[in-house]
């Protein structure tokens, strides 16, 4: 959800969709909902972390999952998060781009 916010035209919407078309969606649980709240309430001040992050990190730690990013500054202090440094590149019009 929040890529295709950033998304700045269609052409991006419609990449992000293809791309994504192999991968299973995550529904967002109670229990991940209140995980969030608590990241947020937490975190938003001294990190940053807004509420799509924390969506971001509780579905990762409950699901269990490394989350790879390269904003790790919204996500670096959040306990029980396991989180790598991304080392794709910038993707943009459907290409690659150095970030």
């Amino acid at each position: 959800m929040e890529l295709f916010w950033g998304a700045r035209n269609k052409k991006e919407i419609t990449f992000l969709e293809k791309f994504f078309a192999g991968y299973t969606e995550i529904a967002l649980s109670k229990d991940t909902g209140v995980k969030a709240r608590e990241i947020v309430k937490k975190y938003a001040k001294s990190d940053g972390t807004g509420g799509m992050d924390a969506l971001i990190a509780a579905t990762a730690i409950f699901q269990g999952m490394t989350l790879s990013t390269k904003n790790e500054k919204h996500f670096r202090n959040i306990e029980g998060l396991s989180l790598e440094a991304a080392k794709y590149s910038a993707v943009t019009n459907g290409s690659s781009a150095k970030p």
